[in-house]
C-alpha cells in the first residue's frame, strides 16, 4: 500500500483548493449556464438470448425447463435485445435533447463462435440505425470497441475492413477530416466550438488482449498524430477532451492491466505536456463506474472518468451516464448523473424500469468533476469507510453489495490513484 499512500498524501495539497471551489460554486452545478451530453458504453447485445435458458458465461441461448435466465437478462450473460433497446429509449426520454452523444464501442456479444467480418459490420449497422432513428438531429461521436472486431480483440493498422466499414456507417455524423483518419486507424478529432476540441483515440491498438500490435512502436501513427494534434490545440488556445474505449492503468474488476506495458506509459507521458489544456479523459471498456487521476507536477491534475456498461456480465446492473459541462471556456465538467436498471428487480416484476442512481457532486459533496475534486475523493475514500462503500456500490452498478476485504480495497485504491505500470505493480505487490 506504500505506493498508494504516497500518492494519496498529495491529495492534501489540493484540499484547500477544492474547499475554496466549494465556496465559489456553492457545492452545486449551474445547469442554466451549461450543457449536457450522454455517454453509453459496452452494450454487448446478444440476438440469441433466450429467457429461461441455462446460464453459461456470456451466453444464455439454450432455453430449458429448468433454466434460470430472466426475461431481461442475467448477470452472467450478454443482454437481450429488449434491454439493449430500452437503454437507448430511456436515454431519449430524459428531459431535454443532449448537445451530443458519446457511443464508445462494444456493441457485439462476447466470444460468440458464429462471427465474421460481415456479421460484425451488420451489428454496427443495426446499432447505428437505431441511434439515428431515436436521435435524428443529435451529433453522435462513435468509437469501435475491442469486441467490435474479427477475430475478437484483434485490431491492427491492417484492420482496413473494419475502419472502412466505420467510415461508411458513420459518415452521417462525421466530416471528411474525421473520416480520413478514421479510415487510417479508427481515430479522429472534432472541433466542437472555436476553442473546444474532442480527440477520439483508437486505444484498441494498445489493449492487453490484443497481440497484433506487439512490437509496433506506433500503430497507425496514432501517437505521432496525437502529439501533433495536441501541440496545435495548445497553440490555438483550445481546450481538449480525450475520449477512447480502453483506458490506461489497471482494471479493478479483472485485476489486470488494461493496456500493454509498452503502450501504457508512453500513452500517459504524451499527455503530461498538455495537462493545462485537457479538460478530462472519458472511457468505457471496464464495465465499471470508476475514475482515475493523471497527477501532474505542475498541479494541473487531470480527471479520468470511466462510465459503466449497459452489459450485465460479471454481476453488474446496466448503467447510463449523463454529463453536465460549461458551454463556454474553460468547458469544465460540472457533474454527472448516473441511471441504472435493477436487473433482478426487473426480472422479478417483469417490468423494465430505469432508475436514478446518483449525482456525483451530491453523493460525494464535491464542487465538480475536476482532477482536484477527484484527488479529494481519493483521500476521503482512504479515510472514510462509508464513502468508500458508496463508491464500491456504484462501481458495481448497485448489483453487488457484498463486503470488500483488505485486498479488495487495496486493489480499488491503487487503481484509482495510479496509472503508470511500475507504480501500480509496487502498490499492488505484483
Amino acid at each position: 500500500m506504500a505506493g498508494s499512500r504516497s500518492v494519496a498524501c498529495r491529495c492534501w495539497v489540493v484540499v484547500a483548493v477544492v474547499l475554496l471551489l466549494s465556496v465559489l460554486y456553492g457545492g452545486t452545478r449551474e445547469i442554466g449556464s451549461g450543457g449536457r451530453f450522454l455517454h453509453l458504453a459496452d452494450v454487448h447485445f446478444s440476438p440469441y438470448y433466450a429467457p429461461g435458458s441455462d446460464v453459461d458465461l456470456y451466453h444464455c441461448v439454450n432455453a430449458s425447463s429448468v433454466g434460470s435466465a430472466g426475461r431481461f437478462g442475467d448477470y452472467a450473460c450478454d443482454v437481450p435485445y429488449v434491454t439493449y433497446k430500452s437503454a437507448w429509449e430511456f436515454a431519449k426520454s430524459l428531459d431535454e435533447e443532449p448537445d451530443f452523444i458519446i457511443w464508445s464501442g462494444d456493441i457485439v456479444p462476447h466470444y460468440w463462435s458464429e462471427m465474421s467480418e460481415d456479421i460484425i459490420i451488420q451489428y454496427l449497422k443495426n446499432a447505428t440505425d437505431m441511434i439515428k432513428q431515436l436521435f435524428p438531429d443529435t451529433q453522435v461521436f462513435p468509437l469501435l470497441g475491442n469486441h467490435d472486431s474479427y477475430p475478437e480483440d484483434v485490431v491492427s493498422p491492417n484492420s482496413t475492413w473494419l475502419f472502412e466499414a466505420a467510415v461508411n456507417l458513420w459518415s452521417q455524423w462525421l466530416g471528411p477530416d474525421q473520416l480520413e483518419t478514421l479510415s487510417k486507424g479508427g481515430y479522429y478529432t472534432y472541433l466542437m466550438h472555436q476553442d473546444l476540441r474532442f480527440i477520439f483515440l483508437n486505444t484498441l491498438f494498445y489493449c492487453s488482449w490484443n497481440p497484433s500490435c506487439i512490437g509496433i512502436p506506433d500503430p497507425a501513427d496514432q501517437f505521432m498524430w496525437l502529439q501533433s494534434t495536441l501541440e496545435a490545440a495548445k497553440k490555438q488556445l483550445e481546450r481538449v477532451f480525450i475520449i477512447a474505449h480502453v483506458p490506461p492503468g489497471y482494471s479493478e474488476r479483472d485485476w489486470s492491466f488494461s493496456m500493454l506495458e509498452e503502450f501504457n506509459d508512453k500513452y500517459i507521458e504524451i499527455f503530461s505536456a498538455y495537462s493545462d489544456i485537457i479538460v478530462a479523459h472519458l472511457y468505457g471498456h471496464l464495465h465499471t463506474d470508476s475514475f482515475r487521476v493523471m497527477w501532474q507536477t505542475n498541479g494541473n491534475n487531470v480527471p479520468v472518468l470511466i462510465t459503466g456498461s449497459v452489459a450485465t456480465v460479471s454481476h453488474i446492473n446496466p448503467q447510463i451516464r449523463e454529463y453536465f459541462y460549461l458551454r463556454d471556456s474553460p468547458y469544465t465538467l460540472t457533474d454527472y448523473t448516473q441511471y441504472y436498471l435493477d436487473l433482478l428487480d426487473a426480472n422479478q416484476r417483469e417490468l423494465l424500469e430505469w432508475k436514478y442512481e446518483y449525482t456525483f457532486t451530491t453523493e460525494y459533496n464535491l464542487p465538480n468533476l475536476s482532477g482536484d475534486s477527484l484527488a479529494l475523493l481519493i483521500d476521503t475514500m482512504h479515510n472514510n469507510e462509508t464513502v468508500f462503500q458508496h463508491y464500491l456500490w456504484h462501481n458495481r452498478g448497485m448489483a453487488d453489495l457484498s463486503d470488500c476485504d483488505e485486498a479488495c480495497k487495496r486493489n480499488h485504491m491503487c487503481t484509482v490513484t495510479l496509472l503508470h505500470t511500475s507504480a501500480l505493480e509496487n502498490c499492488l505487490d505484483l
